[in-house]
């Protein structure tokens, strides 16, 4: 949960498309200090999306890369009033996440607690409508 408590929070992303909701969701990271270069992180969370896009059929995307651009797991949730489609599925929960390659254990783990935690449409409609990131932790530690 500490990956979650510390994650970048955008409520109520508004975006036309995959591509640009992911591209939002990059440019909140800003300056970041744990990425040490944001355009090839960009560039492999793309490559990933292309390979095999993590969404699930509850309406969540998981786009991410496993990268040395990043010195930390960074997490960016995003709650979509308006869902936005990736593939063909609507989402309303985005987690955008960067993974060192050294990591994948830490995503491993976050990742199982979002799927475990998020199985139904109430659990994501709930979270959908968090206003804030500590909102949004307290919902999923109910869910």
């Amino acid at each position: 949960m500490d990956n979650l408590r510390s994650g970048i929070f955008i409520h109520h992303l508004n975006a036309p498309a995959e591509k640009d909701a992911i591209e939002m969701m990059l440019s909140a990271v800003g300056q970041d200090t744990r990425i040490k270069d944001l355009a090839s992180l960009k560039s492999a969370i793309f490559e990933r999306q292309k390979a095999d896009p993590p969404i699930l059929s509850s309406g969540i995307a998981f786009p991410h890369a496993r990268t040395d651009t990043v010195q930390e797991l960074l997490l960016v949730i995003a709650t979509c009033e308006k869902p936005i489609v990736f593939g063909a599925i609507p989402v309303r929960l985005i987690f955008l996440i960067g993974v060192p390659k050294t990591a994948v254990r830490e995503y491993l783990e976050l990742t199982s607690f979002l799927a475990r935690n998020l199985r139904t449409q109430h659990e994501v409609d709930t979270l959908a409508g968090a206003a804030n990131l500590e909102a949004f932790v307290q919902g999923l530690a109910i869910a």
